[in-house]
C-alpha cells in the first residue's frame, strides 16, 4: 500500500475481502500451474493486512514467506493475522529484497500496489525489482486498471465540481496515473527475463447498492480525495463529498432486477519469468 496523509484502514479495506480476493486467487492459481518449481522464498510486496499473504501460505505451504507494506496500520494487521511470519514497513519505490543466499526471494508477488506509484516510476520500479531475482525466479503482479471506469471518473468529476474544486487547486492531483498499456510492460520487462505473460480480467462485483460502491472505493482509490478534505469539520466536507459522489454513481450504474448493482473492475496481470 502507498501512504497518504492519513494511514490506511485495514477494516475498511477488508469490508469486501472475498470479492477483492478473487484477483489474488486467480494470480496464485496461475502461478501454481505455471512455475517450473514451487518457490522456496516469497516476498509479498504491498501485503496490506495479510489477506494476500494468507493465500500464498495456503498455495505454497513449504515456502518461507514474508511481507512488506508502507502502511504501519496494515503491517500491524498483517502481524496479528499471521504472527509467525515476518512483516516489515518499506516504501516500494526504494525497497530492495534481501540478497543473502538464505534470504533471496524466488518469487516476488504483488497484489494491487504498483498502481499507487506515479507513471514515471512504476515500470522502472518493477524492472528494478525483477532484476534482483536470479534465473528461475518470477515476479507476479496485478493492478486495478480502472482509470476510465465510471467509478473513478466520478471521483474526478466530484473533486472538480464548484463545491469542492478549491480543496484541490494548486495541489498535486489526487487521482492515480492510468496504467500503461500491456505492450509497455512487455517491452520493458522482456529483456530481463525468459518470457512475460500479460492478461486483463474484468471482474463483475455484485453489490447491495450504490452505497456499497462508495464503501468499496473508500478503502482504496477514494482515499487521496478524502484526505484533502478537513476531517470532522462543522461543514462535514467529507460527508458532502461522499454524498455527491454517490449521486454520480447512481447516474452511471443502473439497478439490477433485485435492487443490487454491478461494479465492473478491470485488473491487469503481469508475470515475468527470469
Amino acid at each position: 500500500m502507498s501512504g497518504n496523509k492519513e494511514d490506511w484502514s485495514p477494516n475498511q479495506y477488508l469490508l469486501f475481502k472475498q470479492a477483492r480476493g478473487r484477483a489474488i486467487d486467480d494470480l496464485i492459481a496461475y502461478l501454481g500451474r505455471s512455475l517450473p518449481t514451487a518457490p522456496s522464498r516469497i516476498i509479498d510486496l504491498g501485503c496490506g493486512p495479510g489477506n494476500s499473504t494468507q493465500c500464498l501460505v495456503a498455495q505454497f505451504p513449504a515456502a518461507k514467506i514474508s511481507g512488506v507494506d508502507s502502511s504501519p496500520a496494515m503491517i500491524d494487521a498483517a502481524k496479528q493475522t499471521l504472527p509467525s511470519l515476518e512483516f516489515s514497513q518499506a516504501d516500494l519505490a526504494s525497497y530492495n529484497p534481501p540478497v543473502s543466499k538464505d534470504q533471496e526471494p524466488t518469487l516476488l508477488f504483488s497484489n494491487a500496489v504498483f498502481h499507487w506509484l506515479p507513471s514515471n516510476t512504476r515500470i522502472p520500479t518493477i524492472s528494478r525489482l525483477l532484476r534482483t531475482l536470479h534465473h528461475g525466479g518470477a515476479l507476479a503482479l496485478q493492478v486495478p486498471d480502472n482509470f476510465n471506469e465510471p467509478s473513478h471518473r466520478a471521483m474526478r468529476e466530484t473533486a472538480s465540481s464548484a463545491e469542492f474544486a478549491s480543496y484541490y487547486e494548486g495541489k498535486p492531483k489526487p487521482e492515480l496515473d492510468p496504467i500503461e498499456p500491456a505492450a509497455e510492460f512487455y517491452n520493458a520487462l522482456r529483456g530481463d527475463c525468459e518470457h512475460v505473460e500479460i492478461w486483463q480480467t474484468h471482474y463483475q462485483h455484485v453489490l447491495e447498492n450504490h452505497g456499497d460502491m462508495v464503501e468499496w472505493v473508500r478503502g482504496t482509490g477514494l482515499m487521496p480525495f478524502l484526505s484533502r478534505l478537513p476531517e470532522n469539520d462543522a461543514g462535514d466536507a467529507r460527508g458532502r463529498f461522499l454524498e455527491e459522489y454517490r449521486k454520480r454513481l447512481e447516474e452511471y450504474y443502473g439497478v439490477l432486477k433485485d435492487g443490487r448493482v454491478v461494479l465492473t473492475y478491470p485488473r491487469l496481470f503481469v508475470v515475468a519469468f527470469r
